[in-house]
């Protein structure tokens, strides 16, 4: 087994609880770290061993982790348009980056 993937599985399983937390409530209700404090620290763990790795590709996936886990954090402090926007557009490069470092994995 791949010294990262439990890592990996600790992002997608906080990805798909941001998309649930996305889907299912208002964007004003958009509380990630404060509602799930646990689950968004081993999010940031992850994240960072992950940008310790010496494959270039799962250390891009960790940077873009890092970066949507900003973003998050800049939506915590209060929702407006452009940071939903700035996470929406570094969830998709997270998404990308993570296609790509799963399949060299």
């Amino acid at each position: 087994m791949n010294e990262y993937q439990e890592d990996f599985d600790t992002a997608v399983e906080t990805l798909q609880l941001i998309t649930q937390i996305i889907t299912y409530t208002f964007p004003q209700d958009w509380k990630f770290a404060e509602r799930f404090p646990d689950k968004f620290r081993e999010f940031r763990k992850a994240a960072g061993r992950l940008t310790h790795s010496k494959d270039k590709r799962i250390k891009t996936c960790g940077r873009t982790l890092k970066e949507l886990d900003r973003c998050l954090s800049d939506i915590d402090r209060g929702f407006t348009p452009a940071r939903a926007q700035r996470g929406a557009d570094a969830g998709n490069r997270v998404v990308e980056t993570m296609e790509v470092a799963m399949h060299g994995v």
